[in-house]
């Protein structure tokens, strides 16, 4: 009997190849959509989840109280995690690494690069799970000037060579012996780096006494609790922790999960949720299109249902022979879609800046979910028309009219309505997340990003920065040169213990520290708000130039001339500038601190990069002077050339793969939405040929009678716009309210994505009609 089932659907396959190839290619096309975001989905929520003390490990972020404001961070001063495991027994082992990692020079005999380097405690590698290739980690513990590679960096450094018990050269001072070899770091570890330093090192290259600060919360710290450790328990516990030691502190710790850091501390728990939206959105299109195309051929099986009745066939029977017709399109279509994965999947990636690999066998998830996506697809897309096909009564389905059939569905309508509706909500998504992350991207700064590079500062450039100035500063090619102490699209160093006159006991503004020279505001082209800036004659003893939000908080109109306070230094308002970016848009513009640091007052704000104002009509030629004259001066450092405007640009790569997603999955679910009008279309025009002709004899013009095929489509799409504009509006806005610098949700939004999904179906109604 199963035999015969699947003979007679084959030839039923056969007889309709058109309808066939559109119900296979609309199911490959969406299965194979579901499977590549299943494939993302996958590897966001395994994040971090790959190590054997996994559940246990926990991050320790802090809370910072500045007057009546409160944030908190994901760093926590460096004191604070061994502490922690010495005073508290449900801490089994802690551990810290810098926020980052600090970009030095690493060379090899003739091999020399400029590489980021980790610096951690040991105890980093029996907390979290990083197998070793060759060697340990046991050394680092004594020995503060071992190193541990990558497998990727050993191979860069010695090839072939055992790398163990040899050595490599870091800031052309320090000799560091390797001894160890890391197997790669999975793709979706947060912790990655490819070259590993005690983080005890921090005391020779910064300083003594740094790790044992409790006010520096530049370091992410992270602890082991024992089983039976319950971390909310805990918190409660170390509220008053740093307080406790450090009284002056306005900080306050506490864990969190480190498995939960990257879905929830990060936010990317939202975006997993909208794209697993989004791809279900896909696969309904896709099972609309099969439920569609099936009862829109109700009339050219009407006459088979009859005879199969007629000669005995029970409804159980016509039921198991469509379902298993379905189970041919489904088994053939999950074939193609994994063909189509297998093709698909390196664009993909470069869609969503992963590397993701399509390793069935060795996917337990697919291995599951496959044959249970294949029954929900069959059940979800086959059942429906299996009944409904089934039901001609026997003498309804022998007199079976084409027009009238093809006509009565209602439902068929209402699918047709639900996914164009999607498919209008996604290309109005589309549309609002590519034009916020264009307006992001050339949000006015505050100052000109543009012909703007720079380079690091290093060796004796780094003690005496005017040497490049000088070297460079004559040439027309270059414009303005400046030193900064931090990279200007993301300032680490802030704190807060500002006094003033007149300033209220409840406010402690939280401020952000940079260190600048005299020609700042030149090279930056950034506009001063009131008094002046900077000059090559002013003592940065005593003055200090500020930002506007600054000076809103100290609530004076005009603070040229205050007396401010910051710890033992007095200093004296002589300028304020214009509000200028120093993060991404993302965040509001806080206060700022400029300090001149020409003559190294502070050195903590010692300068690490010289930018530099260039020609831009010979932007080419500019770089390889810079090039060329920095390596002159440090022949000992390799020197690259940076843009400043690539760097602003890195800072919304979120926003960049997420404008990826949704246009490449909004062109997709108008792809298939397309193929089912399509189908439908090719079968309501032969349907009606007979209409037609009679039609075209009476002298109708075939505008007329296209017009005429055309507008109960027309209809269902406007239909469609009525459901999709409000739920499009409430989605969108919700996105961008997230942005403190957004765009407005206008009607050309909603109105250009109408028309779009109208075109698309006169356009394909229209080829069938003609």
């Amino acid at each position: 009997m199963l035999k015969n089932y699947l003979k007679i659907s084959w030839r039923s396959l056969k007889h309709a190849r058109l309808y066939s190839l559109l119900n296979i290619g609309g199911l490959a096309i969406g299965i194979a959509a579901c499977l590549l975001i299943t494939l993302w989905i996958q590897d966001e929520l395994t994040h971090d989840r790959f190590h054997e003390n996994d559940g246990r490990i926990y991050q320790i972020p802090t809370r910072h109280f500045y007057g009546n404001e409160q944030s908190w961070g994901t760093g926590a001063p460096p004191a604070v995690a061994p502490a922690l495991k010495k005073e508290y027994p449900e801490v089994l082992n802690s551990c810290r690494l810098i926020n980052g990692t600090i970009s030095l020079t690493v060379s090899r005999e003739d091999k020399i690069y400029k590489e980021e380097l980790q610096m951690a405690d040991p105890a980093l590698f029996e907390i979290f799970t990083f197998p070793f290739r060759q060697g340990s980690c046991s050394q680092a513990k004594n020995n503060i000037f071992t190193i541990i590679l990558s497998s990727e960096m050993a191979e860069k450094y010695f090839g072939a060579q055992n790398p163990l018990g040899q050595f490599l050269t870091v800031d052309n001072r320090y000799e560091f012996e390797i001894i160890g070899v890391l197997e790669p770091i999975p793709a979706n570890s947060m912790i990655r780096f490819d070259f590993f330093i005690p983080l005890e090192w921090t005391n020779v290259f910064w300083g003594e006494n740094y790790l044992e600060t409790w006010y520096n919360c530049s370091f992410i710290c992270y602890a082991l609790l024992a089983e039976n450790a319950d971390y909310h328990d805990f918190n409660d516990k170390i509220k008053d922790f740093i307080t406790r030691h450090y009284p002056e502190s306005d900080t306050e710790p506490f864990l969190y999960p480190f498995h939960k850091v990257y879905l929830y501390m990060y936010g990317r728990w939202q975006s997993v949720k909208t794209v697993a939206i989004i791809t279900g959105f896909i696969l309904f299109i896709a099972w609309i299109n099969f439920i569609n195309i099936s009862t829109a051929r109700s009339a050219q099986r009407a006459h088979e249902i009859g005879l199969r009745k007629v000669i005995g066939a029970r409804r159980k029977q016509l039921v198991i022979q469509f379902l298993i017709e379905t189970m041919l399109i489904t088994t053939f279509a999950l074939v193609m879609a994994l063909i189509l994965v297998e093709l698909l999947l390196p664009l993909f990636n470069d869609v969503v800046g992963k590397n993701l690999t399509f390793q069935l066998h060795r996917n337990s998830v697919m291995l599951i979910g496959l044959p249970l996506l294949w029954i929900i697809t069959v059940l979800g897309a086959g059942l429906y028309p299996a009944l409904f096909l089934s039901s001609f009564r026997t003498i309804t389905a022998i007199k079976a009219d084409a027009i009238k059939l093809g006509k009565k569905s209602i439902l068929r309508k209402i699918l047709v309505i639900t996914q164009f509706s999607l498919s209008i909500i996604l290309i109005i998504s589309t549309l609002v997340i590519y034009n916020q992350t264009s307006f992001l991207l050339d949000l006015d700064l505050g100052y000109n990003k543009e012909n703007l590079v720079h380079v690091s500062l290093e060796g004796k450039l780094k003690d005496d920065p005017e040497l490049l100035r000088q070297s460079i500063q004559g040439n027309p090619l270059v414009k303005s040169v400046t030193f900064l102490s931090r990279d200007p699209t993301s300032i680490w160093t802030n704190g807060s213990g500002w006094s003033w006159e007149g300033k209220p006991e409840d406010l402690d503004p939280f401020v952000t520290y940079q260190g600048v020279d005299h020609q700042f505001l030149k090279t930056f082209q950034i506009e001063m708000a009131q008094g002046d800036f900077y000059t090559a004659t002013t003592s940065g003893h005593s003055n200090l130039v500020i930002n506007e939000s600054f000076a809103s908080k100290i609530g004076q109109q005009n603070p040229i001339g205050m007396t401010m306070t910051n710890g033992d230094e007095v200093l004296t308002i002589i300028g304020v500038v214009k509000n200028f970016h120093y993060q991404s848009a993302h965040h509001q513009v806080g206060p700022m601190a400029l300090y001149l640091n020409n003559e190294r007052i502070h050195d903590w704000l010692n300068f690490e990069f010289a930018y530099i104002r260039v020609d831009d009509e010979h932007l080419s030629e500019a770089i390889e002077f810079i090039k060329e004259t920095t390596r002159s001066l440090i022949p000992e450092y390799p020197v690259e050339v940076y843009f400043l405007d690539e760097d602003v640009d890195r800072l919304y790569s979120s926003e960049k793969k997420s404008r990826n997603i949704t246009t490449s999955f909004a062109l997709l679910a108008l792809l298939i939405s397309s193929l089912g009008l399509f189908g439908l279309s090719t079968f309501m025009s032969e349907s009606r040929k007979r209409e037609i002709g009679i039609r075209r004899v009476l002298g109708s013009s075939v505008l007329k009678i296209m017009r005429l095929l055309t507008t109960d489509y027309i209809k269902l799409v406007l239909m469609a716009n009525l459901i999709a504009w409000p739920l499009a509006y409430y989605l969108m806005q919700s996105w961008i309210n997230s942005y403190p610098f957004r765009i407005q949700l206008h009607i050309h939004y909603f109105i250009f994505a109408s028309l779009i999904a109208l075109l698309i179906a006169i356009l394909t109604v229209s080829y069938n009609s003609m």
